[in-house]
């Protein structure tokens, strides 16, 4: 039997609607230059200038970032975990993520089963609350 009945599930359902509309108009914000390729966009200038790639050390206690973050994507490295450190690596990013912040892991992975703070949005994407 289902935890909560069908009015919890069709609550959750309504959530995961919610947060994928909020993710949906903050894509739609992206500032797109036009077709790059098949299936690709070109981003104005501006933008790669605001992107930074940085080697981290997972396990260390602090990131050495100086500012909230919009999007982390960490896909396909917590399955190399435990379970416990998959739920401290869940909790440092939620940490660093501005709030509405989105994380995006690997379609091998998930949050489901960790003590952690996120909302699902999808299967693979997880949002810090506003």
């Amino acid at each position: 039997m289902m935890k909560g009945g069908i009015g919890n599930l069709m609550k959750q359902v309504q959530q995961v609607q919610d947060n994928m509309a909020k993710m949906q108009e903050k894509l739609a914000d992206m500032e797109v230059q036009g077709q790059s390729g098949a299936g690709m966009v070109k981003v104005k200038p501006h933008l790669p200038q605001m992107v930074r790639f940085r080697r981290i050390n997972l396990m260390d206690d602090t990131f050495p970032i100086n500012a909230p973050l919009d999007l982390i994507f960490c896909r396909n490295v917590m399955i190399y975990f435990d379970r416990p450190t998959q739920a401290k690596l869940a909790t440092k990013f939620y940490r660093y993520l501005k709030p509405g912040g989105f994380l995006f892991i690997g379609h091998s992975e998930s949050l489901q089963r960790l003590d952690q703070p996120f909302t699902p949005v999808a299967p693979t994407i997880y949002r810090k609350g506003t």
